[in-house]
């Protein structure tokens, strides 16, 4: 299937086109694994899975597609309640070392605007703190086991506003 095909698809699915999908899920020449991997591919297989499950149209799909589609979801899912409960030990070691922290994106936002994990893929955990906490910060992610993952650019000073990081 080609790039704009997967997209088509894509379309009907996140407009919550139960027609265009119900005609492009019985349609010979959709490449249904092959659409399935594009959506995994593009951290959108968990939306897929769960919208035609919403819609009903899962039932619609070969068994092997539809037991690849539910694996991959799940799997997805696992990911993301693995971040939020991250994003909770996190908002507890800064709140106890008295750091304020904004968490911006990920799976906050997956739940606020896209009415669930499913909604939204995250793969990390973006945080906003002030600059003059960025040391105490660093200091506790360190203890806390995380390791850095970031160059310096420049200078380390300046690097860390730009490209500071850790897994």
């Amino acid at each position: 299937m080609s790039a704009s095909a997967d997209l088509a698809l894509l379309r009907a699915t996140v407009t919550d086109d139960a027609g265009a999908l119900r005609r492009a899920l019985t349609d010979e020449a959709t490449d249904i694994a092959g659409f399935l991997r594009f959506a995994h591919r593009n951290r959108l297989g968990d939306f897929v899975y769960w919208t035609l499950q919403r819609l009903g149209l899962a039932g619609l799909l070969a068994p092997e597609h539809l037991a690849v589609a539910k694996a991959g979801a799940l799997l997805d899912r696992v990911r993301q309640e693995e971040l939020v409960a991250e994003l909770g030990r996190l908002g507890d070691l800064l709140a106890a070392s008295g750091i304020r922290v904004l968490f911006l994106k990920g799976p906050l936002l997956a739940q606020r605007f896209y009415g669930g994990l499913e909604g939204r893929a995250a793969a990390d955990l973006d945080l906003f703190v002030r600059s003059r906490d960025l040391s105490r910060v660093e200091m506790l992610l360190l203890e806390a086991g995380y390791a850095p993952a970031f160059r310096v650019l420049l200078s380390r000073r300046l690097s860390r506003y730009f490209a500071h990081h850790f897994e």
